[in-house]
């Protein structure tokens, strides 16, 4: 039965084992969920903090959501639920292009898509600058984009802070929090006001 309801419907159940997961290593605060539209298409932004972000997101938003990943670690889960992944130009150009194409189908389907606009995790705990992309989504998409904050990730297991052995040594079931602001409208989106609005989420809360 198991099998079968996988075969039927695997982003449920990639969605309600993410649930499962996430919430067994954290304890998490959510607040301004509410701003993700309960339908038509949408953009979600947010700081990459650590290799289970996708994870921590998918579990926690009530609506299926697709992630532009970068395609080296665009897995087999990842296919499962429906990630979109994405090169820089200069590595490949036309996965770069595939990518903004499937991003656009995703929009005009009326799906949500979240991008972390930093282009990879942070090293330091900071938030880097926000590259330019979410700028051409919107322009050839105008859809409202959500600015989002992950906080109290950085050091986890699954961050780049110190070496794995240090890592393994912190508890889990740890605190975190998962934020939401207002849509911004399209016409108003640029990368630089994002990269704002995701700090003042995130605060000093890394």
């Amino acid at each position: 039965m198991a099998i079968f309801i996988y075969a039927q419907v695997p982003e449920f159940v990639m969605r309600f084992l993410a649930w499962i997961i996430i919430n067994t290593l954290y304890r998490i605060d959510k607040s301004g969920l509410e701003h993700i539209p309960d339908e038509g298409p949408a953009v979600i932004v947010c700081n990459h903090v650590s290799f289970v972000d996708p994870v921590i997101l998918g579990g926690n938003i009530r609506r299926p959501v697709r992630f532009v990943m970068y395609h080296r670690i665009y897995n087999l889960p990842l296919r499962t639920a429906k990630a979109i992944p994405i090169a820089g130009a200069k590595e490949n150009a036309a996965l770069m292009e595939r990518a903004f194409v499937e991003i656009e189908a995703e929009l005009r389907a009326g799906n949500v898509v979240c991008i972390f606009p930093e282009g990879g995790l942070t090293t330091n705990g900071d938030l880097q600058h926000f590259r330019s992309g979410i700028e051409r989504i919107v322009k050839t998409t105008p859809v409202p984009v959500v600015p989002m904050a992950l906080q109290g990730l950085w050091g986890s297991f699954f961050s780049r802070r110190d070496n794995a052995l240090k890592r393994a040594r912190r508890r889990v079931w740890t605190r975190i929090g998962l934020v939401a602001g207002e849509p911004v409208p399209a016409d108003q989106v640029s990368a630089a006001d994002l990269q704002q609005r995701v700090q003042a989420l995130r605060g000093d809360r890394a």
